[in-house]
């Protein structure tokens, strides 16, 4: 089964407000305590995951790649399942998938196209973080999966 969905595309001005203030501290402390992470650190990464699904959300095909520090985070949000499909439906309209790259190495251009891509739609995005390129080998990879539904 295939939905496609249209989507106005503007770009979130406060990702925290994709979620819960409450689910927001806890992915947060959870990135933070599995991942040996300073807490502003898995703050930081946290928005960014939300800008960037907020984008591939908002601007269909779009393929994101992030560096490791943010799909730390992205694993993150998934695992509360009930609230990450609530805000995929409620931004994107449909589950938005997780499609590793495996294999990938193209050396962080994935990455660095990634963060120009989000720069070119309008999004701010925390340079140090797209930045960490060495902390990948950019095996993954989001574009909303062609806007499947899982079975």
């Amino acid at each position: 089964m295939t939905i496609i969905t249209q989507q106005t595309a503007t770009a979130v001005t406060a990702p925290r407000e994709l979620i819960s203030p409450d689910l927001f501290a806890r992915v947060a402390a959870r990135a933070a305590a599995e991942h040996s992470m300073p807490p502003d650190l898995a703050e930081r990464s946290l928005v960014q995951t939300l800008t960037m699904l907020h984008a591939i959300a908002a601007h269909p095909g779009t393929t994101i790649h992030p560096p490791r520090v943010i799909d730390v985070t992205w694993h993150m949000l998934i695992l509360h399942t009930a609230d990450y499909i609530a805000m995929c439906d409620q931004i994107a309209g449909h589950y938005l998938h997780h499609t590793p790259a495996d294999g990938a190495t193209d050396g962080g251009a994935n990455v660095r196209a990634s963060a120009a891509t989000l720069r070119d739609l309008g999004y701010e995005i925390d340079e140090e973080l797209w930045a960490m390129i060495e902390a990948t080998n950019c095996e993954n990879a989001c574009s909303g999966c062609d806007n499947k539904v899982p079975a």
